[in-house]
């Protein structure tokens, strides 16, 4: 059982999570600049939501259920690259703190991807409502955001932010 503060930051979290989940899912309904728009708040949003998360440690061996096939992923990675089309890879140093690291081409569409299909299995785990559910999903959440799709936002974020200062989509 939560307190009330970490309730409250679980609850904003999920919002977040569900406003990203939609506006992937919703994806071939925007255009492109809005979709940087709507991509440049969110994903900060779910950074920081996701750090304030709590830890939770669960007895469970069960892992949350795959909602998004491979399939389902590998159509949203195509979709989004389409969508953003030469803009859908960027270069990034991936160990910021070698001297001399080597710039790496990175796939915004597959951070996008990566994301939300960690983000999407955990939020309907969390949605069945039980307390195990729950505790499951927030672990789920945590353990992406430190191992995973944390690190898909930090790279693809100076992306975003680019494309969303720069707006070269003509709208």
């Amino acid at each position: 059982m939560l307190d009330e503060n970490a309730q409250k930051d679980v609850d904003e979290f999920v919002k977040y999570v569900e406003h990203y989940c939609q506006l992937i899912e919703n994806r071939d309904s925007v255009s492109t600049g809005e979709f940087i728009k709507k991509a440049a708040v969110l994903l900060p949003a779910l950074y920081m939501g996701a750090a304030k998360l709590p830890m939770l440690w669960t007895d469970s061996d069960d892992l949350i259920d795959d909602y998004v096939t491979t399939d389902m992923a590998a159509k949203v990675s195509r979709d989004i690259d389409g969508k953003l089309g030469k803009y859908s890879s960027y270069w990034q140093v991936f160990e910021p703190y070698e001297e001399e690291g080597e710039a790496s081409r990175g796939m915004l569409f597959d951070d996008f991807a990566d994301i939300y299909r960690d983000l999407k299995d955990a939020l309907e785990t969390y949605k069945k409502g039980t307390e195990k559910d729950r505790e499951e999903a927030l672990w789920a959440w945590k353990f992406g955001f430190e191992h995973h799709w944390g690190d898909h936002i930090t790279f693809a974020l100076p992306a975003v932010h680019w494309l969303f200062v720069e707006k070269p989509f003509k709208e």
